[in-house]
């Protein structure tokens, strides 16, 4: 007899704050909560999994996380996992910030060092590119040793890349 060890799992990132509005980088350190368009963005996406069973919701510890899948988690408390394995990559000093150009410029001397292959490079004191998908293989483990199924997590943009490689050699859907 085999055991289906598959997992069907949605990845989702959160809705709008007034920070992605503005420009300002949020990261780990700046907790803002959905703005007018984030609770719709979060309404529409709940109303098209409204008859999903979920049997584990994930979000991160940022509000916005939680207040995107709040009306899912609502219906079924008891599959509600809040965990800092998937809070957005810390952004260090340009937390906060909305000075565009400063901000575009690290951030993009970042991402090219990182597809150049230098994954220990950070902006001052955020976040490597190694620390993070260390972060993300941790709960990809703890997933793969846990009987649910049918799995929502929701989650922040720069982690999705992280769980879309370490995804790859898990059996998902």
């Amino acid at each position: 007899m085999s055991i289906n060890h598959t997992k069907r799992i949605i990845i989702v990132r959160h809705g709008e704050t007034v920070y992605n509005v503005l420009g300002i980088v949020q990261g780990r350190g700046v907790d803002a909560e959905l703005n007018e368009k984030g609770w719709t963005q979060a309404r529409k996406f709940c109303e098209y999994f409204q008859n999903e069973s979920f049997d584990l919701v994930v979000s991160s510890t940022l509000v916005r996380s939680q207040q995107t899948v709040s009306d899912i988690v609502n219906k079924n408390p008891n599959t509600w996992v809040i965990s800092s394995l998937v809070d957005e990559i810390s952004w260090g000093k340009s937390e906060g910030l909305a000075n565009k150009n400063v901000i575009n410029d690290n951030y993009n001397l970042l991402i090219e060092h990182w597809r150049g292959g230098n994954f220990g490079a950070k902006i001052e004191e955020g976040e490597t590119a190694w620390e993070l998908a260390a972060r993300c293989q941790i709960f990809i483990d703890w997933l793969q040793h846990i009987p649910h199924k049918n799995i929502l997590i929701c989650t922040h943009g720069r982690d999705h890349p992280s769980f879309d490689r370490i995804a790859q050699r898990i059996d998902i859907e």
